[in-house]
């Protein structure tokens, strides 16, 4: 009967892995040569019992489906009876799981997350994708990121459930949540920001996918010490792009992003006397014509010095990653 029951649980969660497949186990009989160990007269051939395990190719629980075996149904099949059939082992007090997510769709890799948090065992997860990172605040787990440090040793670095229940929202709002996967990142107020520092990259010849260096719109400036935070606990060495708005009679805002840089002095803080657009001498519009301005700019003395700061420091980034 407990066989029966995990065997139960473990069809349930393939259909819930596979998006609505089904999966069933079945004794076959088939025809394999015998091993030339007589020399007995017969065709060499015998009929023996055989496991098959086969997936059907629609999704149609209830009816008659088209049946393939698992081993022509694709991988992602094939990992997700692996997963299904470990989540279904509840007497195991931990179970590792290396990289669960290769084979398996974006939507699918949410369902495991889910099904990740709710199991009874627990697990270690290693993982490149961003579907499985528990970013939730009622998530129950922890993120460590590996890394190697300024002398290419392996370091760890542990993120606290203060900065990550903290970061959660505002992460998965604007769409960040790639970022505990950079090498190095760039933090900007915004959208025309972000914008602008990949044409400047563009003009420095830097690419910065290719080093893995993201460039996160962090949703305001009022977000930028929290993301500082988070990208020191972490180890990412980070560059903050910040208008200073140095015209206007408060500045609590920018002088709580500089003790961020100060207190988690893991990178660097450029700032602009106003605003880019200000520093390029044109107007603040949408869609942003700052990235044609910076094409078109001296990097050199002769231009604006805090684009030029923020190209050297562009320039360093890029030989850290």
């Amino acid at each position: 009967p407990a066989d029966r029951a995990r065997y139960r649980v473990i069809c349930d969660l393939f259909y819930d892995f596979t998006n609505g497949r089904s999966c069933e186990v079945r004794l076959m009989q088939v025809t394999r040569a015998q091993q030339p160990v007589s020399a007995e007269p017969g065709d060499g051939t015998t009929d023996v019992p055989a496991v098959w395990v086969s997936v059907d190719v629609v999704a149609d629980r209830g009816g008659m489906a088209p049946e393939v075996p698992i081993e022509f149904a694709g991988a992602g099949a094939w990992e997700a009876l692996v997963l299904a059939s470990v989540l279904a082992e509840r007497a195991a007090s931990v179970i590792v799981l290396d990289e669960p997510a290769v084979a398996l769709h974006p939507t699918l890799q949410r369902q495991l997350g889910a099904h990740l948090q709710s199991a009874s065992a627990q697990f270690v997860v290693i993982t490149h994708s961003s579907e499985l990172l528990p970013l939730e605040p009622s998530a129950g787990a922890q993120i460590v990121r590996f890394d190697r440090d300024e002398q290419a040793a392996t370091r760890s670095w542990l993120l606290t459930d203060e900065c990550r229940k903290r970061m959660s929202r505002k992460l998965m709002a604007k769409g960040n949540e790639r970022l505990p996967f950079a090498w190095r990142c760039v933090l900007c107020e915004g959208e025309s920001d972000v914008e602008a520092v990949f044409a400047l990259a563009e003009r420095l010849g830097v690419d910065l996918r290719a080093q893995n260096i993201a460039v996160a719109d962090c949703g305001g400036r009022d977000n930028l010490p929290d993301y500082i935070r988070f990208c020191s606990e972490l180890g990412l060495r980070y560059l903050a792009v910040m208008d200073a708005d140095s015209g206007k009679p408060v500045g609590r805002k920018a002088a709580a992003v500089r003790d961020a840089v100060k207190n988690y002095p893991d990178g660097e803080l450029v700032e602009f006397p106003e605003n880019l657009e200000t520093t390029l001498g044109i107007d603040k519009q949408r869609p942003s014509i700052a990235p044609e301005a910076i094409r078109n700019a001296s990097l050199d003395s002769s231009g604006p010095p805090e684009l030029a700061e923020l190209a050297n420091a562009l320039r360093r980034l890029a030989r850290c990653a």
